[in-house]
């Protein structure tokens, strides 16, 4: 509004000096038809383009070499009118009339044109009534009003340059801080969530005195996962999933949960849908071909890895279970796991691909 407000003042002033040059140059005719008549002709014209509402505040460069040429021709045409001894300051109407027109050229950003109309006034002035005339004219008003023009343009400029520049260092601190207090934010958050999840396993390892047997120690492992899941699967957790996470573990599989920030995006309720499609799938691999023996076997099963997909697919998340492939001594390995030299083929029992949107689930396995 402020703005919008002072534009229109400008515009305002500028039009009531400009009008101001058209009755002085009307009581200055003579002759109706005459050049001074053609003078104001042009001149009310071009006031009426310099001051036209704009979006751009730039006037367009047609526009600036027509107002250096018609400042040419109102001046040629207004002298051609002056009495013999000059005529006061009514028969010169068209020296500050030019001088307003020019310093609305500079105001509006086209400074070089603004002078080089003020030279073409001075040169004009010097060879019809010589260079002393330049006072007695008035002439010197001009080149004030144009190099105020230009000088104010030019700090307002760069007030607005440097406002800019303040405003984004601004946005820039806020969006700094934002990201610091979501930061620290979410550390309490893990740190709180860690704290009661780990919390009676911790007074309890505190009341052995660290002497755990196997299935605490099993326990503390699984514990330690699903700390983990909270840090690398944010969006693929809901307690459903946790529960099922836990369950499909104390089983013997391996489950990482792996959020890339693909399912950010959905709505609360298809984010919850697509991750109860997950805790179901998780939930129905029963062992995912793990190798259980009478003499040694691997005391663990398979592994299932779930991953969230780029938001620009129509996948939401991938779900994958595998088998272990070699039992060695009491350990479950994978091929990423076997010894130098050995190669096992990894067998896939579960392929899921949970969809955007409400579709049929097509597993494969």
């Amino acid at each position: 509004m402020t703005r919008r407000f002072s534009g229109t003042t400008m515009i305002t002033l500028a039009a009531v000096f400009s009008g101001y040059q058209l009755v002085l140059a009307g009581v200055a005719v003579t002759n109706p038809v005459g050049p001074t008549s053609a003078a104001m002709v042009l001149y009310a014209i071009l006031t009426l383009l310099v001051l036209w509402p704009s979006r751009k505040p730039r006037m367009p460069l047609w526009l600036a070499t027509v107002c250096v040429v018609g400042s040419v021709v109102i001046s040629t045409l207004a002298r051609e009118d002056l009495p013999s001894g000059g005529g006061g300051i009514v028969a010169v109407w068209y020296v500050p009339a030019v001088g307003i027109l020019l310093a609305v050229t500079s105001a509006r950003r086209r400074q070089s044109f603004a002078w080089a109309g003020i030279c073409a006034l001075i040169a004009q002035t010097g060879f019809f009534e010589g260079l002393g005339a330049l006072v007695a004219l008035g002439v010197f008003g001009p080149v004030a009003w144009v190099a105020t023009s230009h000088c104010l343009t030019r700090w307002l400029a760069g007030a607005t340059r440097d406002a800019a520049l303040f405003a984004q260092a601004e946005r820039e601190a806020l969006q700094w801080r934002a990201a610091q207090e979501a930061h620290i934010g979410e550390r309490l958050i893990r740190l709180g969530s860690t704290s009661r999840m780990s919390l009676s396993m911790l007074r309890g390892i505190v009341e052995s005195g660290g002497q755990l047997d196997r299935d605490q120690r099993t326990e503390c492992r699984h514990l330690e996962a699903a700390i983990r899941d909270e840090i690398r699967g944010r969006a693929l957790l809901n307690d459903r999933v946790r529960f099922e996470v836990m369950a499909a573990r104390r089983r013997g599989l391996r489950v990482m949960l792996l959020d890339d920030g693909g399912i950010d995006s959905l709505p609360p309720r298809e984010s919850e849908r697509v991750l109860n499609a997950l805790a179901a799938a998780i939930g129905s691999t029963a062992s995912a071909g793990a190798l259980v023996d009478g003499t040694g076997g691997c005391t663990e099963g398979g592994r299932i890895v779930a991953r969230t997909v780029n938001d620009a697919r129509p996948v939401a998340v991938t779900v994958l279970a595998l088998s272990c492939t070699q039992a060695f001594g009491e350990v479950c390995v994978f091929n990423d796991e076997l010894p130098p030299g050995e190669e096992r083929e990894e067998v896939v029992d579960l392929w899921l691909e949970i969809p955007r949107v409400a579709l049929a689930l097509t597993p494969q396995r």
